[in-house]
C-alpha cells in the first residue's frame, strides 16, 4: 500500500507533465538546459530516498518516532538566514540598477547556501541523535539512517537547487522574450523537467519496494511461493479496510496539495497553508496517542490492523518530546516565511509552488518546501502589484446627454478611488500613473467644434468638479485638444476632437489614434510590462473596482494579453428585455467556457484591459488597410473582434473576469438591432472562420489554444448554420402537437416565407427590410407562444402519461414499457436536462438570476434571431455602413418599390405649387397688403421658371423692373436702416464669396452663388454636391473641388432659443445678410417685429416663407426653415449648452504644442490617418468582392439549410424500434451534438464560477475594493 500512497502523486505529475510539458509545443515550456542529466540525477535520488525512507526506515520505527522524526527535513535557523541575505541582495540589487550599480556579492550566493546547509545539517543531527543516545546509551542504526536520509532529501527539496533543474536555455528564453516581450526569468523548463523528474522517480520506487518488501515482508512465506509472489501481487490480497485507508489517503493528500494552491490563490496562505503545516505534526501525534488510549479504531471496524504501543520507558517518551519540540521549532524558524510572504491575487501555481508536485506521506514538509518565497518580478513582497500606468482610452461619436454622463462619472469614480488609497498610504496604483483619454470622432471642423462636442463638454464642470474655463486648449494637427487636472490627485483628464478632414474617422482609427500615441510616443522607449489600456466605449457605466480587478487577471499571468469584464445592457422596451437574457447566455456559458477551455475570443472595447507589450505586436497589423471583402468583415465590420484574433494568433492569453461590471446602452429599437447585430454576425464568421483556418499556426504559437478548443469552435460554428431550419423545425413540430397540423404543410409554407424575405432583402432597401422584419416578427412571436404552450401542454400529458400506474405495474414508477421502449421520447428527455442546466446556471449567478425571467421573450423572439436576422444579416454582407449613430446614407441605393410612388408625389407637388402660384397672382391684385410685401426679381423669376413655379412670369415682367426692385429693398431715398453693413461690405460687395471662390479657382461662379443666397461660409459649408450642381456649377470637376473646400470650413450651428425680436433672431440667430435683401423689412412688413411676434414665427410654412414673405433665395429658404424648427423656450440643458459655447470662446488657446508631440501627430497623420478618398480606393473592386461574397453565403446558407430539412424528412420514418428509441438518427445525432456542447459549456461555467468566487474571496481578504450592487456576477 506505501508502494501505491508514493506511485499515485507521481503518476499525476507525469500525467500532468506530459499534457502541459512533452505535448506542448509552446515556447513558454522549453527543455531544460543542456545539462538535463542534472535534473534526472536528482529525481533518482530524491526517489531511492523517498522509497528508502518510507519503505524501511519509518516503517520500522515507532510511529510516533516517525512523524516526529519527519520534521528533521526542515532546515534551522541558518535556512532562514540564507533567505534573508538573498532577499537583501535582491534588494540591493534593484537600488543598484537605479543607481547604474550592481551589487558585488552577488557571486556569493551559492557560497552562503553551501555554509547555511552544512549548518543546518549538523544541527538536525545533533537535535535527533543526542538526545536519543543519552536516553537508551545507544543509537538505533534505523535513526542514523533516517538522519543522513533527511538531510539528503533536504537538499534534493530545497528550492534553490530545483530552481537550477528547471533552468531554460538561453536560446528558449531569446525567443520567448522575442515573441511575448516577457523577462528572461520568467522562461523556465518547469512542466518538461517535471515530466523527466517524475518518470525517472517511479524507477527506485520499484526496485527499492521490491527489495524491501521481499526481505522485510516475505519472510513467512514458504520458499515455494516466493519465486511468483511480489511488490505488485501482493496488493491484489488487500481487505477492504486497506482499500478504504488507501482511498482515503490518496484523495485527502490530493485535496490537501489543491486546497493548498486555492488558499494561495486567493491569498489565504495564512490559514489554507501556513498554519496547517505548522500544526499537522503535533495534531497527528496527538491523534494517534488519542486513538490507541480509547481504542477508538474499534468503533471503526478495523479491527484487523494492528498498532504499536508505546512501551518505552518515561524517560525515552521525555527525550522524545524534546527532540520533537527542537525540530518543530526549527519548522517555525524555517517556515516563517509562509506567514509572511503575499503573494498576488489569483497567482499562477508556478508562483505558488516550485514544482507541479507533492509527497503525500511527507505530505506538509513537502507543501511547505515547495512553496515558492522568491520575489517575483511582477510582485511585491508585501503582496501587492508593482505599480502599474493604467491609461483610461475612450471612443466617442454622437452619444447622447444621459450617455456622455454616466461615463464621465465612472472616470470620476475612478480618480475617486485612487485618492482614497493614496490616503491609506497603501496605493497599488498611484493617480498620477493614471490617465484618461478621450477621442472624439468628428468632434469639431477647423476651429469650429461640433453641437455633440458641445455638449459633452457642457457635462464636465457637473460630473468632473472641475470648470470648463480652466482648460488648456491647444489646436492639434488631427483637431482640437482640451486637458483638464482631476481632484486633488491631478489625474490628466484629456479629450481629443477629430477633425474627419484631417484624420479618418470611425472608431478603429480612433483606437489605432491612442494606441500610437501610448505605445510609440508617451510610452516610447519604456518597458511596458506594466503598462495597460483601459477600452471603453463613449456611453459606459462603470465602477472603479471593476477597472481594477481587471488588473489582478493581468498581473497574475504574464502571458495574458486582455481581460474582459461582465457586460450588462440598459435601455427600456421589449428589445431591450431580449438583449437582457441574450447577454447573459453569452456571458455565462460562452465566454466561461472559452476562458476555461483555451481562450475567449472578443474582448468588447466597450470595457475591457490590454496589455500594452501585447498591442504593441499587433499594432502594424492592426492599422493595415483593407485590400478585399473578408478584411472588410474582419477590420471595419469589427475591429474588436479582430484585435482579438491577432492577439491570439500572436501567443497570448485573452480571459474574461466575471467580478468586474459594466452597462451599456444597447441598441431599444428593431432597426439599430438589426443593424448592429448585422455587423457582428458578419465579422465573428470571418473572425472565426480566419482562425479555424489558421489554426495550426494559432495552435503552435499559443499554448492555451489547443486542437480540443479549436474542435469547440468548429461545432459550435457549424451548428449556427442551420439555425433557421431548426427554427422552422421546432415551430412545425410544436404545431403539428399543439392542433395536429401537418408538419410537411408547416415546414414548406414557413421555408417559402423565409425565402422570401431574403429575396426582398436583396433587392429592396434597408429601410423596406427591417420593416417588413418587424412584421414578420409581430406575426412569428405569436406563433411561437402557440408553440411554446403546445409544447408544455404536450409534454406535461407525456410526463403523466409515463408516471401513471397501472394494474401491472402497481408497485413502481417505471420509466419503460413492457416493450422496452422510452415511455417518454428523447425530446422530453433533451428538453428537461436543457431547463435543469439554465436553472442551476441561474442560480450559481443568483445575482443575475432574474434574467432568467427575460427568456420568454428570448423564445418568443426566436424566429427572429435564428431566422430573420441571420438572413438579414447574410444579406447585408456588402452594407458597408455602420448602421448605428451615423447618418443614414445609401452608398448603394438598390431597386426600391416605392421609386414609383415617389415620382408620382413630386408630379403631385409640382401640380400643386402651379396652381398656388396662380391663386397667389389673384389675391395679389386684390390685395393691397400683399402688393407691398410680396414681388420678383428677374433672377428668382427665372429660377422659378426653371422648377414649374413662374407660368406668370410675362404678366409679372409687365409690372416693370424698377417697380419690382422698389418692393424688395429700399430705394435710394428710402435707405434701410435696419442692416448696418461695414464700409468694406458696401464697397466690395460680397468679399468673403469671392475670395474664397478665388482661392479655389471658382471665381466664375460668383453670379451662380450670389443668386441662389450663398453668401456666407454658414451657408456653403452646409452645400452637397446636389446643390452645386441645381445652383449651375455643372463641370463635375469644379462640383467636387469646390464641395471638398466647403467641408473644409468651419460649420456655425444655428442658435436655438427666443431671440428678443426678429432683427436679433435673423442677423444674429441666423446670421443672415444679403446686401440686395432686407429680409428685416420683409418680414416686418409681413406683420413679424417684437418678440410677441417671435413666437408666431413658428407657424410660418415654406410656402408661406416663399409666397408670402418674399424669401426666395434657395440657401435662405433652407436657413429660415431650419431656425423657425429650432424656435422654443430653452430648459436647463439648453441654457447650459449656451453657456458652455460662450466660455469656450473665452478659453484662450495654450501657446502652441511641444515640438515632439507635434511632430508625432503631423507624421502619424501623414503616414496612417491621411484620409483617403474613397474614389482614389478600390472601392469599386471591393463593392463587386463584397455583391459576390454576399451572394455565395446567401446560397450556400439555402443549400444548408434545405439539405437540413431534406435529411429529417428523409430519415424522419427511419426509427431506431430495436433500441426503442422513437426518434430518427439524424434527430437523435443532433441531439447528442448539441447535448454534449452545452454540458461541456455547463461544467466550464461551473469551474469558471469557482475561480470567480476566488478572486472575490481575495479581494475582500487583501482589502481591496469589490464591486458590490444588483449587477455583480458573483
Amino acid at each position: 500500500m506505501l508502494f501505491f500512497m508514493i506511485m499515485v502523486p507521481n503518476t499525476i505529475t507525469w500525467v500532468r507533465g506530459l499534457f502541459n510539458g512533452l505535448l506542448s509545443r509552446s515556447i513558454l515550456r522549453p527543455w531544460p538546459k543542456q545539462y538535463s542529466w542534472r535534473c534526472i540525477v536528482l529525481a533518482f535520488i530524491e526517489g531511492a530516498v523517498e522509497s528508502s525512507l518510507i519503505f524501511y526506515a519509518f516503517v520500522s520505527l515507532n510511529p510516533i518516532l516517525s512523524v516526529v522524526l519527519m520534521c528533521g527535513i526542515y532546515g534551522f535557523s541558518m535556512t532562514q538566514i540564507t533567505q534573508i541575505i538573498e532577499l537583501c541582495m535582491s534588494k540591493c540589487n534593484n537600488q543598484g540598477r537605479s543607481n547604474n550599480r550592481r551589487c558585488t556579492f552577488k557571486g556569493c550566493s551559492w557560497i552562503i547556501w553551501a555554509i547555511s546547509y552544512v549548518m543546518t545539517s549538523i544541527f538536525k543531527f545533533v537535535f535527533i541523535i543526542v538526545p536519543l543516545y543519552c536516553t537508551q546509551n545507544k543509537v538505533q542504526i534505523e535513526i542514523i539512517i533516517v538522519t543522513i536520509l533527511l538531510i539528503a532529501l533536504s537538499w534534493i527539496w530545497s528550492r534553490k537547487l530545483q530552481n537550477v533543474t528547471f533552468t531554460a536555455s538561453q536560446s528558449s528564453k531569446e525567443r520567448a522574450k522575442q515573441k511575448l516581450d516577457l523577462k528572461t526569468n520568467e522562461v523556465k523548463g518547469r512542466w518538461k523537467a517535471s515530466f523527466l523528474a517524475a518518470t525517472v522517480r517511479l524507477l527506485p520506487c520499484i526496485i527499492i519496494g521490491n527489495i524491501v518488501f521481499r526481505y522485510n515482508y516475505m519472510f513467512t512465506l514458504q520458499e515455494d511461493k516466493m519465486a511468483n509472489y511480489n511488490l505488485f501481487s501482493h496488493q491484489l490480497y488487500w481487505s477492504n479496510t486497506y482499500i478504504a485507508i488507501f482511498a482515503t489517503h490518496v484523495i485527502t493528500s490530493l485535496l490537501a496539495y489543491v486546497l493548498s494552491f486555492l488558499s494561495c490563490y486567493m491569498t489565504l496562505h495564512v490559514f489554507g497553508l501556513a498554519l496547517p503545516v505548522l500544526f499537522a505534526t503535533p495534531l497527528s501525534i496527538a491523534a494517534y496517542i488519542a486513538l490507541i488510549n480509547y481504542d477508538i479504531f474499534h468503533l471503526f471496524y478495523y479491527q484487523d490492523l494492528v498498532f504499536s504501543e508505546l512501551k518505552e520507558t518515561p524517560k525515552f517518551g521525555y527525550m522524545i518530546l524534546t527532540s520533537g519540540l527542537l525540530l518543530w521549532f526549527s519548522q517555525l524558524i524555517s517556515n516563517i516565511k509562509l506567514f509572511t510572504l503575499k503573494n498576488a491575487i489569483l497567482a499562477s501555481e508556478e508562483n505558488i509552488f516550485v514544482r507541479p508536485y507533492y509527497n503525500s506521506i511527507l505530505l506538509e514538509q513537502s507543501l511547505a518546501m515547495n512553496r515558492d518565497v522568491s520575489c517575483k518580478s511582477n510582485v511585491q513582497f508585501n503582496g501587492n502589484r508593482q505599480m502599474c500606468t493604467m491609461y483610461v482610452c475612450s471612443t466617442m461619436y454622437r452619444e447622447n446627454e444621459t450617455e456622455m454622463k454616466q461615463m464621465l462619472i465612472s472616470i470620476k469614480r475612478l480618480s475617486d478611488l485612487y485618492k482614497k488609497e493614496e490616503e491609506k498610504q497603501n496605493s497599488f496604483i498611484k493617480a498620477d500613473q493614471y490617465e484618461s483619454h478621450i477621442f472624439f470622432d468628428g468632434g469639431c471642423r477647423e476651429n469650429q467644434l461640433y453641437p455633440f462636442a458641445i455638449q459633452f463638454l457642457s457635462l464636465i464642470p457637473d460630473t468632473l468638479d472641475v470648470k470648463l474655463k480652466d482648460a488648456e486648449k491647444w489646436k492639434t494637427p488631427y483637431g482640437y485638444r482640451f486637458q483638464w487636472k482631476i481632484g486633488t490627485s491631478k489625474m490628466p483628464f484629456v479629450v481629443h476632437f477629430k477633425d474627419n478632414l484631417k484624420v479618418r474617422n470611425k472608431k478603429r482609427w480612433s483606437q489605432v489614434m491612442y494606441m500610437k500615441y501610448i505605445l510609440e510616443h508617451k510610452e516610447k522607449g519604456k518597458e511596458l510590462d506594466n503598462v495597460f489600456i483601459l477600452t471603453t466605449d463613449g456611453d459606459v457605466d462603470f465602477k472603479a473596482e471593476s477597472a481594477v480587478a481587471l488588473l489582478d487577471m493581468l498581473a497574475r499571468d504574464p502571458q495574458v494579453g486582455a481581460v474582459c469584464s461582465r457586460t450588462h445592457p440598459l435601455g427600456y422596451g421589449p428589445i431591450y428585455w431580449y438583449q437582457i437574457f441574450d447577454y447573459a447566455i453569452g456571458h455565462w456559458l460562452q465566454k466561461s467556457t472559452e476562458h476555461i477551455l483555451g481562450s475567449v475570443l472578443c474582448c468588447p472595447g466597450c470595457f475591457s484591459m490590454f496589455r500594452c507589450s501585447a498591442l504593441q505586436q499587433c499594432l502594424e497589423t492592426f492599422s493595415s488597410e483593407v485590400e478585399d471583402a473578408m478584411e472588410f468583415l474582419t477590420k471595419d465590420m469589427g475591429e474588436d473582434r479582430w484585435l482579438c484574433t491577432l492577439l491570439i494568433e500572436k501567443g497570448w492569453r485573452l480571459e474574461y473576469c466575471a467580478i468586474s461590471n459594466n452597462k451599456t446602452y444597447c441598441p431599444m429599437t428593431p432597426d439599430d438591432l438589426y443593424k448592429q447585430r448585422r455587423r457582428w454576425i458578419g465579422s465573428t464568421i470571418a473572425n472565426i472562420g480566419l482562425m479555424i483556418k489558421k489554426a495550426k499556426k494559432i495552435t503552435k504559437n499559443n499554448e492555451s489554444i489547443n486542437w480540443t478548443f479549436i474542435i469547440y469552435q468548429l461545432i459550435a460554428f457549424f451548428s449556427t448554420t442551420p439555425s433557421p431550419a431548426t427554427v422552422i423545425l421546432v415551430i412545425a413540430s410544436g404545431l403539428t402537437a399543439s392542433f395536429g397540423i401537418n408538419s410537411t404543410a408547416v415546414i414548406v409554407v414557413t421555408g417559402l416565407v423565409a425565402v422570401c424575405y431574403g429575396i426582398v432583402c436583396v433587392i429592396t432597401s434597408v429601410k423596406t427590410q427591417i420593416n417588413v422584419a418587424k412584421g414578420l416578427t409581430a406575426a412569428f412571436a405569436m406563433v411561437m407562444a402557440i408553440v411554446i404552450v403546445g409544447m408544455i401542454m404536450d409534454k406535461t400529458k407525456e410526463l403523466l402519461s409515463a408516471f401513471q400506474m397501472t394494474k401491472s405495474e402497481s408497485a413502481d414508477y417505471n420509466i419503460y414499457s413492457n416493450s422496452g421502449k422510452l415511455l417518454v421520447t428523447e425530446s422530453t428527455v433533451y428538453l428537461a436536462l436543457f431547463v435543469i442546466i439554465f436553472l442551476t446556471t441561474a442560480i450559481l449567478h443568483f445575482s443575475e438570476g432574474f434574467a432568467l425571467i427575460h427568456s420568454l421573450w428570448y423564445l418568443l423572439g426566436l424566429p427572429a434571431g435564428y431566422l430573420f436576422l441571420l438572413i438579414f444579416s447574410t444579406a447585408n454582407l456588402n452594407d458597408r455602413s455602420w448602421g448605428t449613430r451615423e447618418a443614414k446614407i445609401s452608398l448603394e441605393k438598390p431597386f426600391q418599390l416605392k421609386d414609383i410612388k415617389n415620382w408620382l408625389k413630386i408630379i403631385s407637388n409640382k401640380l400643386k405649387m402651379l396652381f398656388k402660384s396662380r391663386a397667389h397672382y389673384d389675391s395679389e391684385k386684390s390685395t393691397s397688403f400683399d402688393q407691398n410685401c410680396h414681388s420678383h426679381d428677374p433672377h428668382q423669376s427665372k429660377l422659378e421658371e426653371q422648377r414649374g413655379l413662374g407660368e406668370q412670369r410675362g404678366l409679372e415682367e409687365q409690372r416693370g423692373l424698377e417697380e419690382q426692385r422698389g418692393l424688395e429693398e429700399p430705394r435710394e431715398t428710402e435707405k434701410c436702416t435696419c442692416t448696418e453693413y461695414s464700409a468694406g461690405e458696401q464697397d466690395n460687395g460680397y468679399k468673403w464669396l469671392s475670395e474664397w471662390l478665388k482661392v479655389n479657382n471658382s471665381l466664375v461662379f460668383l453670379k451662380e452663388f450670389i443668386k441662389e443666397g450663398y453668401t456666407h461660409q454658414s451657408l456653403v459649408v452646409r452645400m452637397t454636391k446636389e446643390d452645386f450642381k441645381d445652383i449651375g456649377v455643372k463641370p463635375i470637376g469644379f462640383v467636387q473641388r469646390l464641395y471638398k473646400a466647403a467641408q473644409k470650413l468651419p460649420c456655425t450651428p444655428i442658435r436655438s432659443g427666443l431671440p428678443k425680436n426678429v432683427k436679433e433672431w435673423i442677423l444674429e440667430y441666423l446670421v443672415i445678410t444679403d446686401l440686395e435683401v432686407c429680409y428685416v423689412c420683409k418680414f416686418e412688413k409681413a406683420g413679424y417685429s417684437s418678440q410677441e411676434d417671435v413666437e408666431n414665427l413658428a407657424f410660418i410654412t415654406k410656402d408661406e416663407l416663399m409666397n408670402t414673405i418674399g424669401v426666395r433665395k434657395t440657401a435662405h429658404v433652407k436657413r429660415f426653415m431650419e431656425g423657425i424648427k429650432l424656435l422654443k423656450v430653452m430648459n436647463e440643458d439648453e441654457i447650459r449648452l449656451a453657456e458652455a459655447t460662450n466660455t469656450l470662446k473665452e478659453i484662450e488657446q495654450s501657446t502652441g504644442l511641444e515640438e515632439d508631440d507635434k511632430k508625432f501627430w503631423e507624421e502619424l497623420a501623414k503616414s496612417t490617418l491621411r484620409p483617403i478618398p474613397e474614389h482614389l480606393t478600390k472601392i469599386t473592386e471591393l463593392r463587386n468582392n463584397l455583391k459576390q461574397l454576399r451572394n455565395y453565403t446567401l446560397i450556400a446558407l439555402l443549400i444548408v439549410n434545405l439539405m437540413w430539412l431534406v435529411l429529417l424528412s428523409i430519415f424522419t420514418f427511419n426509427e431506431l424500434k430495436e433500441v426503442g428509441l422513437t426518434a430518427s438518427i439524424l434527430s437523435l445525432l443532433f441531439l447528442v451534438l448539441y447535448g454534449i456542447l452545452i454540458m461541456v459549456q455547463f461544467f466550464a461555467m461551473i469551474f469558471h464560477r469557482v475561480v470567480t468566487l476566488s478572486h472575490y474571496i481575495a479581494r475582500l481578504n487583501q482589502d481591496m475594493p469589490v464591486e458590490n450592487d444588483e449587477n455583480s456576477t458573483v
